[in-house]
């Protein structure tokens, strides 16, 4: 194997692995966003019971 293309690969390599990263960040990123929304509408939902008390 020549070195532009041990290179070449190699930057494959480095690409799948920051596509893979990309992934896993907007996979966290909504499940920190689904997880806030309900956290919301809990707070909410326990506000309005302790006002309605």
């Amino acid at each position: 194997m020549s070195l532009k293309e041990t290179d070449r690969t190699l930057n494959y390599e480095a690409k799948a692995i920051e596509v893979e990263i990309l992934r896993r960040n907007m996979f966290l990123s909504m499940t920190v966003l689904e997880y806030t929304k309900n956290l919301k509408c809990c707070v909410a939902d326990w506000n309005e019971e302790r006002g309605s008390r």
